[in-house]
């Protein structure tokens, strides 16, 4: 099967299609902005964002239940996400205690089925969770060039 990346139009509209009511939407969102794995999405706990300064610390993973480290230590990381992504996530720490992952109890195949559905309604070939990573790379070399 062939790896589809979206190009930018492709990701604009699959951004401008989410509901960010919805937080499996919210976590695509994060993931399609900052290029971070599924495993360090559903890791980041409300101490890993500082909403001030728009940052977020990515210093381990989530599977199974429990906190796993980094891939490798190129993965220990701190990613600027700016005001947009701060304000939409400020609203989900409240009442999260600070050592308890936010998107945690959200299961991969759950995001990637809702992908699939905003894939089909903006026509677009189905990508998953992993494919978001791929897409935010390209989309960042094609701005270097």
């Amino acid at each position: 099967m062939e790896k589809i990346n979206l190009n930018q139009t492709g990701l604009k509209l699959l951004l401008e299609e989410l509901d960010l009511s919805n937080i499996n939407d919210q976590l695509i969102l994060l993931m399609a902005k900052t290029g971070i794995r599924y495993t360090e999405a559903a890791a980041i706990t409300p101490a890993d964002l500082d909403l001030e300064k728009g940052l977020l610390n990515i210093n381990k993973t989530w599977r199974d239940g429990s906190f796993y480290p980094v891939k490798d230590a190129a993965s220990l990381r701190t990613i600027e996400t700016g005001g947009e992504l701060a304000g939409q996530f400020s609203g989900l720490l409240r009442d999260k205690p600070g050592d308890m992952p936010i998107f945690g109890q959200y299961e991969m195949s759950t995001v990637n089925d809702r992908l699939k559905v905003h894939c089909k309604r903006i026509g677009i070939p189905f990508i998953s969770v992993h494919t978001l990573r791929h897409t935010f790379y390209q989309q960042e070399h094609q701005l270097a060039l």
